[in-house]
């Protein structure tokens, strides 16, 4: 309860569930799919196609993170997870787009690296608005981040079982590229939420 009212009482932690929930929702068809189609891309081509993807993809992830904490005392937590997030919309919506294994795969690495550029941002910013937002005693503080950093998490995990069922039925009905135009234009919409944040509005 008492980490239920912190959030209520702190703008910036309501802005951090709001960015989860979107960002769960927005990932979770490119995470989903990314691996059948571009084994589609691949067949009949001898291409191995995802024999060395994984390394490709452990590295785009490392990379993200590794610029993420580099700018963050020069952009700030905000300006990151904004632009990471911009990154994240437009490559999903070229990989919508994509035909080619390569280039798939090259934008499906970005997507990663944009992603872990995002969350790296997203755990410096929580950690500072929990900072801010905590009471009195080292116990107390330790459950009730704790309790938040939960919250959150399950803020992420509702997009991410909201966009499973949309997305399983759009792949289904349609095509892979549709769940993903879906995937895009979820991660505008938060794009667009920030954006009005960083304008001043609610």
């Amino acid at each position: 309860l008492r980490a239920i009212l912190t959030i209520r009482t702190s703008p910036g932690l309501q802005r951090q569930v709001v960015i989860a929930f979107f960002g769960g929702a927005a990932l979770m068809p490119v995470f989903m799919y990314w691996a059948p189609y571009l084994k589609g891309l691949v067949a009949g081509t001898g291409w191995v196609g995802l024999s060395f993807a994984w390394v490709l993809i452990e590295a785009a992830v490392f990379l993200g993170a590794w610029a993420s904490k580099k700018l963050s005392g020069r952009m700030g937590d905000d300006r990151i997870i904004f632009y990471g997030t911009l990154g994240i919309a437009l490559t999903i919506l070229l990989l919508a787009g994509s035909r080619s294994y390569l280039t798939a795969l090259l934008l499906l690495l970005l997507v990663e690296t944009a992603n872990s550029f995002v969350q790296t941002g997203q755990s410096m910013k929580r950690q500072n608005e929990i900072d801010l937002a905590e009471g009195n005693g080292e116990k107390e503080e330790s459950r009730l981040r704790a309790t938040i950093l939960s919250i959150m998490s399950m803020s992420a995990e509702i997009g991410v079982v909201i966009s499973l069922i949309i997305s399983g039925l759009l792949s289904k009905n349609f095509s892979i590229p549709i769940a993903w135009l879906f995937a895009g234009a979820t991660a505008l919409v938060s794009v667009f939420i920030q954006w009005r944040w960083r304008r001043g509005g609610r």
